[in-house]
């Protein structure tokens, strides 16, 4: 997450700057997620991902999974490997920005295999439908993030109400990296700390006990 840098990293203007420089290289994705927030992940890893997931899954596995929609749309194409590595090279390097529009994405994987390309890419999550666009456009997207979209989502929620339901809506940050982990996220409570601090929502001050919460709608 972006807003993990913006805790991290002192300035934020050189750290957009640096941000994108990496993205007009290819060397790192930024990538809008559902919620707004802005994920950067280096290429090589997202590479990975992908790459593991277009991986053909065993017999066994298919064979139990016949009639399940994910399955069917993981099976689009034959070709799965072959997918991941088009898109990979052909299209990642041309389009660093945060989507493309369907002629873009056609131009660039060529028309023998831009349909069925699209469909595998769209069910892996590596491309969701703009919602709002009046072209056909694609948002480029991280493959297979549910699960860790939800715990962003419902992790940063939990800590900024257990910070509501706080005299003043503040605590001692001491106090709340305590608690160590959230009931309704796999991350830890220092991760979305940072996330709420760098997204604005959380400010920090320091006092004569220690560093010091509060919800940035209260001060």
């Amino acid at each position: 997450m972006v807003t993990q840098l913006y805790t991290l990293l002192p300035d934020r203007t050189k750290t957009d700057k640096e941000l994108d420089a990496l993205r007009l290289g290819n060397q790192v994705r930024l990538l809008q997620l559902p919620h707004g927030g802005v994920a950067a992940v280096p290429t090589d890893a997202y590479s990975v991902s992908l790459r593991s997931l277009a991986r053909p899954a065993p017999a066994a596995t298919r064979e139990a999974g016949r009639n399940a929609t994910r399955e069917a749309g993981r099976n689009a194409t034959r070709d799965g490997p072959a997918t991941a590595e088009r898109f990979l090279s052909l299209v990642l390097p041309r389009h660093t920005g945060f989507g493309l529009t369907r002629t873009e994405l056609a131009e660039a994987l060529g028309p023998r295999h831009a349909a069925a390309d699209l469909e595998a890419l769209l069910d892996w999550g590596a491309l969701t439908r703009h919602p709002t666009a009046q072209t056909a456009s694609y948002i480029f997207g991280l493959p297979d993030a549910g699960r860790c979209l939800r715990s962003v989502l419902e992790g940063r929620l939990e800590l900024l109400t257990m910070l509501q339901r706080r005299w003043h809506g503040e605590t001692l940050e001491a106090e709340l990296l305590r608690k160590g982990r959230l009931r309704r996220s796999t991350l830890g409570v220092l991760w979305h700390l940072r996330d709420v601090l760098g997204a604005g929502l959380v400010v920090r001050r320091e006092t004569a006990v220690g560093p010091m919460l509060r919800l940035a709608t209260r001060t």
